[in-house]
């Protein structure tokens, strides 16, 4: 491959939060309809000034000639290492290049968000009290229409309530966080502001209708990232709503991809923060009751999840 080969890529610019299952050789067509797509395009790139390529090339006659594995390792393998190791040293790794085999199966491995409601029955002041459960896995595209789903049942128990319990969610699709933030704070409203770079910043919206009008309790832990922390903070700002827990992945970037015939380049391409400005990326967010769980056990029942019986006094004593 010649350095000019190497630079001179052709490229479609998608930011895409969504997927479904296809094989490899279909991958290619499925990021190319995925709606809501900006699209740039260029065929070559002009080599930086002052930037020493040579050290590059060094380290690549050096392995030609040197290394024991050199009759086997092909050029395919090196120039898809370089390029990965550059990318992956910018931001731990969130930036990276993927071939479109693996594009495939991380298309197909996408899923239903697993969604599970309780209702714990209490009594306050001498009257019943009915808290209403929520936990969600992953944000998938079907969010919306389960929301509706949970409100019929939460009416019919006349939840007084909610616990949102967002551990172990490490995001997933941006339409159906905004859909579920939108049912506690109503449409519309900013549930994060991302930093695009040169002074270029853009409000994230809520969608839907507000459906909750209720206090919440959020659950969260160190698995709790992306998606699911533009949830949390933006209920936290915009409602005062309590975060139990520990602190938060610390996931407040957003990846665009970019379509080559080498493979998928996932790029940042911005960082938010909460609606009024706290930074997440690499940082996370504190949670206002710190509580560690006692098991790794996922989705303990209330019996043994200190975090759970924690927010049920929050909203007892409120």
């Amino acid at each position: 491959m010649t350095r000019k080969n190497f630079f001179i890529w052709s490229l479609i610019f998608l930011v895409i939060f969504s997927g479904g299952s296809l094989m490899a050789s279909e991958a290619k067509e499925k990021v190319l309809s995925v709606p809501s797509v900006v699209v740039t395009t260029r065929s070559e790139f002009d080599k930086p000034a002052g930037v020493n390529f040579n050290f590059l090339w060094k380290i690549w006659w050096l392995v030609r000639q040197m290394h024991i594995d050199r009759d086997t390792v092909t050029d395919e393998t090196l120039v898809w290492g370089a390029v990965k190791g550059m990318l992956e040293a910018i931001d731990q790794g969130r930036s990276t290049l993927i071939s479109y085999d693996d594009l495939a199966l991380m298309l197909d491995n996408k899923k239903q968000a697993d969604i599970k409601t309780e209702i714990y029955r209490h009594r306050k002041n001498g009257q019943r009290f009915n808290i209403g459960y929520v936990s969600i896995d992953r944000f998938s595209e079907d969010i919306k229409d389960r929301l509706a789903d949970i409100e019929r049942k939460f009416s019919n128990e006349r939840v007084g309530a909610v616990i949102l319990d967002l551990r172990y969610n490490l995001g997933g699709h941006i339409e159906g966080a905004r859909y579920l933030c939108g049912a506690f704070v109503g449409p519309d409203v900013v549930m994060a502001i991302e930093d695009m770079g040169g002074g270029v910043r853009k409000e994230i919206l809520t969608l839907g209708r507000k459906i909750f009008d209720i206090p919440v309790v959020c659950l969260v832990n160190r698995y709790t990232a992306s998606a699911s922390e533009m949830v949390v903070g933006a209920l936290r700002d915009v409602l005062n709503a309590k975060l139990v827990g520990v602190k938060t992945h610390g996931k407040g970037s957003v990846q665009g991809f970019v379509r080559s015939k080498e493979g998928i380049i996932r790029i940042t391409v911005s960082r938010w923060s909460t609606p009024n400005g706290h930074k997440v990326d690499g940082v996370g967010i504190s949670p206002d009751y710190i509580i560690s769980e006692k098991s790794r056990i996922y989705r303990q029942d209330d019996y043994t999840d200190n975090v759970l019986k924690k927010a049920m006094e929050i909203l007892f004593n409120d």
